[in-house]
């Protein structure tokens, strides 16, 4: 399950980085899959796992251009995979990364209202953890 969450987050923050989009399809091919290797070995499906993601989706259609739909989505994709544990503590990583890169930014005068992608931050959040 490692190596998927790595690829699905690679993936998303590839198209977050360049695009400023998450890729759905693989999103949904990964869910698929997650919950065939799920259901084939027998395991439980971390369904607890979504609720991270939905709170950020809702709060995306609260704030709209300040948090991006596709941030929730990936967030949930990763519940699905991780689990509420893991999730909750890569968001919390990559929470604290990206506010870390934010106040970076403010320091050096790179403009106060500039988008910066969450999903990379995701994917670094998900290697520490993993690490």
């Amino acid at each position: 399950m490692e190596v998927l969450t790595a690829g699905y987050l690679l993936v998303n923050s590839w198209t977050d980085w360049r695009r400023k989009e998450v890729d759905s399809v693989w999103t949904v091919a990964v869910v698929i899959l997650t919950a065939l290797i799920y259901v084939g070995t027998g395991q439980k499906l971390c369904w607890s796992g979504l609720l991270p993601g939905i709170f950020l989706w809702l709060a995306s259609l609260w704030k709209p251009g300040q948090i991006g739909s596709g941030d929730g989505i990936v967030l949930m994709g990763i519940g699905w995979i991780q689990g509420i544990q893991q999730v909750c503590m890569i968001f919390q990583t990559a929470i604290l990364l990206a506010a870390g890169a934010g106040i970076c930014m403010l320091a050096l005068g790179k403009g106060r209202k500039k988008e910066i992608p969450f999903v990379p931050f995701l994917l670094a959040g998900y290697l520490i953890q993993y690490l």
